[in-house]
């Protein structure tokens, strides 16, 4: 009986675990399909753009900052002399997954100046 028991919990710790990786792996995919959907509208957004077209297509962004951010700096630093020439006021940011930055640089006058996104 003692065996059985053994068994039968080893067997529900496996259904458990199986069970976290199947949820795991459809919360994964589903994250994956929004950030592509995000990609696409992001990819649609062309320097001269007014902002209110921005806004439109990608929301509300997470931040409204200052100075230029993505991702992270290093292996992007030619996105960051981008920005930094493009005459930007300020930039919108959306942060999508764990380290995935889309930043949008806007104009005194709300026309997009540059647009740049990365992650590690």
């Amino acid at each position: 009986m003692r065996g059985l028991a053994k068994i039968s919990t080893a067997v529900l710790g496996l259904l458990f675990v199986i069970g976290a990786i199947a949820l795991l792996s459809f919360y994964s995919s589903d994250k994956m399909v929004e950030l592509r959907a995000f990609e696409r509208k992001f990819a649609s957004v062309d320097i001269g753009d007014p902002e209110t077209k921005v806004l439109a297509l990608l929301g509300r962004p997470d931040a409204k900052e200052s100075t230029f951010r993505i991702g992270q700096k290093g292996g992007h630093e030619d996105s960051y002399a981008r920005a930094a020439a493009s005459g930007s006021a300020y930039y919108l940011v959306w942060e999508k997954g764990v380290d995935i930055v889309f930043s949008v640089g806007v104009d005194s006058k709300g026309k997009v100046r540059a647009k740049e996104y990365g992650g590690t």
